[in-house]
């Protein structure tokens, strides 16, 4: 999961252009920033999506060290979105208000 300052960077370059050069330097100022290594590149036969929204995928595994096939799923992926962690398993609940847990049944 991203926390809100990651996010904002993902934010950040998804606005920053049109053009996926663009958003990918918003990233790579972030990544030069921070010392990491270089995202692989893409492979041949990537999605027109995968191409579109590369900076999502390379932003989310570079903040959080997991590799992201579909870019889409990383607007999902932002821990402030989602309620506190369960007393029981420590999984987020999915709202605030949340009285059980999904993921083990945990009750208030």
């Amino acid at each position: 999961m991203l926390d809100d300052d990651e996010w904002a960077v993902i934010v950040e370059a998804h606005r920053s252009g049109d053009d996926e050069a663009s958003r990918m330097a918003v990233i790579e100022r972030e990544r030069a920033s921070r010392g990491l290594p270089a995202p692989l590149p893409l492979t041949a036969d990537a999605t027109p999506a995968q191409r579109k929204l590369r900076h999502l995928a390379v932003g989310y595994e570079m903040f959080t060290g997991v590799a992201e096939s579909d870019p889409n799923v990383v607007w999902h992926h932002v821990v402030s979105q989602y309620g506190p962690p369960c007393a029981q398993c420590g999984r987020p609940l999915r709202h605030a208000g949340a009285e059980c847990c999904e993921e083990c049944g945990a009750r208030d």
